[in-house]
């Protein structure tokens, strides 16, 4: 019963994770189209997707691997949240090994999409001229890409966006005082 719980919550996060990643190509698609405020929406339908998802999936996990982000419960690590039977032989090593490595690897793409899904958000919000609003999302996602390695291009594309998001509000408020 345990395996078939565990095999139901990887399909509900493949599921979340490609039904985000739907919302991120629609809000693509259409901000190529200079269409932002229906991007923004795809983008923000991307995010509560996978929020629900954590929401929904939290229960599962052990309370003291959770810490709370905003309003988004985050693993602060992979271990403990899935339980995978003791290696009894070679054989069953090679199953647990190929497992944990599943579930990490279902962890980084869920963190990817969730950041890359912020960071979609705040370039929508910077379209559509709203600054600060920008400057906060992009931030957050920053929080939600310290999963991710700090080399990673989703990182540094969240923090190359924030610099120059801040730098854009600095001159307009420098602008407006003027």
């Amino acid at each position: 019963q345990q395996q078939q719980q565990q095999q139901h919550e990887t399909a509900n996060d493949n599921n979340a994770i490609d039904y985000a990643k739907t919302h991120l190509n629609m809000c693509a698609i259409l901000s190529t189209l200079g269409k932002h405020s229906e991007a923004l929406e795809n983008a923000n339908n991307a995010i509560q997707i996978l929020k629900q998802n954590m929401q929904c999936n939290k229960s599962s996990s052990p309370p003291s691997s959770l810490e709370t982000v905003d309003d988004l419960s985050i693993p602060l690590s992979l271990e403990g949240t899935k339980q995978v039977p003791p290696a009894n032989g070679k054989n069953d090593l090679i199953r647990t090994v190929q497992e944990e490595t599943n579930i990490a690897n279902k962890g980084i793409e869920f963190f990817e999409t969730l950041a890359i899904s912020y960071y979609n958000v705040g370039v929508e919000y910077e379209h559509l001229g709203c600054f600060k609003k920008s400057f906060n999302v992009l931030l957050e996602g920053i929080e939600i890409a310290q999963f991710l390695d700090s080399d990673h291009q989703v990182t540094k594309s969240l923090k190359d966006s924030y610099q120059a998001i801040g730098q854009k509000l600095a001159f307009t408020q420098v602008e407006e005082r003027s």
